[in-house]
């Protein structure tokens, strides 16, 4: 798709799994800008951003969270004189902090049931079409520094070495351990996310992790076209057969430092649980039969 016509072209870092940046720049047509969806990402170690620009975000949910907003990062001047410069915006402290607690409180494990009896809306993914671009909030801004450095030391547990039994069942029945696929540390991750053999499977998992209470989701949960509150205008027109399959099936788990090492047991308990016990190969294509 990429031609003289082509301006602009965003790479998502989805999950906080890189994308091929080096090689989506080789491909760039002169003059067209390398934007670089950081949403879902913050890395923490070389070679770390690699677009023009590189959109982050603050919200619930994120590497770092402010509870809302975003920053720009860019590395052209004509382009950051391009940008909008904001001022930050007056707020108050008190009930900043107040929902900083909150959101603290409801990332700690034992406290994944509460969200789900509260009207809150979490974990739904809905389209707000953008009024207007404004400055973070003061009390935001003045958490920036220590909550990025929160995040630099903070290490996420690690899933691979607790529950590998859970993986290797979980592959050898049709599913994906995507991190381990593509070889990415959990370092970089902001959930880590597998997929399933199928949507039902998938469903029994999130039902199963979430009846434990241990904050599983299945993420967007829909391709774009499919979410109601999004413009027909801005939606694209078609059937999207892979994304729809790996939406269907795909499956996160939390990877906060707050979950322990006994959470990642219990999830990956509920794993063999769910998952059913594959059928042996027949004789005539089972390589380790000597019989």
């Amino acid at each position: 798709a990429l031609d003289e016509r082509t301006r602009a072209v965003i790479a998502v870092n989805l999950f906080g799994i890189p994308e091929r940046m080096a090689e989506i720049r080789r491909r760039l047509p002169p003059g067209a800008v390398l934007i670089e969806d950081a949403a879902q990402a913050l890395p923490l170690h070389p070679p770390g951003w690699s677009g023009d620009l590189v959109v982050l975000s603050f919200g619930r949910g994120k590497p770092v969270s402010l509870l809302g907003g975003g920053a720009v990062l860019c590395r052209d001047e004509g382009l950051t004189r391009a940008l909008p410069q904001l001022p930050a915006v007056p707020a108050s402290t008190v009930r900043f902090r107040l929902r900083a607690a909150l959101y603290n409180l409801l990332t700690r494990p034992r406290c994944y049931w509460l969200p789900a009896l509260l009207p809150l809306g979490l974990g739904e993914t809905r389209y707000r079409p953008l009024g207007a671009v404004q400055g973070t909030p003061r009390p935001a801004l003045r958490a920036l520094p220590a909550n990025l450095a929160a995040r630099r030391t903070a290490e996420s547990i690690a899933y691979p070495e607790l529950i590998t039994t859970a993986l290797a069942k979980l592959i050898h029945g049709g599913g994906v351990d995507l991190p381990g696929q593509l070889g990415v540390s959990t370092s970089t991750l902001l959930r880590y996310p597998l997929l399933a053999a199928d949507e039902a499977q998938r469903d029994r998992l999130l039902t199963a992790l979430n009846d434990a209470g241990l904050g599983a989701t299945s993420l967007y949960g829909k391709i774009l076209p499919e979410i109601d509150t999004v413009p027909g205008e801005s939606s694209p027109a078609g059937d999207y057969p892979h994304a729809r399959a790996f939406a269907a099936r795909l499956l996160t788990l939390p990877l906060h430092n707050r979950v322990t090492p006994a959470a990642a047991a219990r999830i990956g308990a509920v794993i063999e649980r769910v998952v059913p016990p594959q059928p042996p190969l027949p004789l005539e294509n089972n390589p380790f039969d000597v019989g």
